[in-house]
């Protein structure tokens, strides 16, 4: 299944860069997402390329209503994105990676931070969802697509104030 998710930012491409390394904004993340039980792993530096390593168990309550059945103990996802170095105006291309735990689930696909202007950019992510579950399959691959997305827009919402407050 494919899916896309576009997100935008009241800061500029270098900030959101800053806050996607920061390892105390990650922990952030994981209490203002609903995630639980979060690990994570940060390499390399904002100012070059770099890679987060997330684990994040979502709960089934913050699953869609559809496949809670199907999933009693809610998900773990193994999360890994990679960020390219910064053009000159801030933007990044990346790759994402998410294997979800004790499921043949995986997601994987392309990331996009676009400057927009100095104090703006957009976030913006393709992908594709498969699930290897003969019958219940395509309602996971849904799961995991809206679980993806409103993630993306969780973490924005946590991110906006931060970045206002340094802007």
């Amino acid at each position: 299944m494919r899916f896309n998710a576009t997100v935008e930012y009241p800061g500029s491409a270098s900030q959101v860069a800053e806050l996607f390394k920061d390892t105390e904004f990650l922990a952030f993340r994981f209490a203002g997402s609903h995630s639980s039980d979060g690990a994570h792993h940060v390499s390399g530096t904002a100012q070059g390329g770099f890679r987060v390593e997330v684990t994040r168990n979502l709960p089934q309550a913050v699953l869609p209503s559809n496949v809670q059945g199907f999933l009693p103990t809610g998900l773990t996802l193994n999360v890994v994105e990679s960020w390219d170095g910064p053009t000159k105006d801030g933007s990044r291309l990346g790759s994402f990676s998410i294997a979800v735990v004790g499921m043949p689930a995986t997601a994987r696909g392309t990331a996009r931070l676009q400057a927009t202007s100095e104090q703006a950019c957009s976030l913006i992510y393709e992908g594709q969802v498969d699930v290897s579950i003969p019958l219940f399959g395509s309602r996971v691959e849904q799961a995991v697509a809206q679980a993806f997305t409103d993630i993306v827009h969780r973490e924005r919402d946590l991110a906006a104030p931060r970045l206002v407050h340094q802007g």
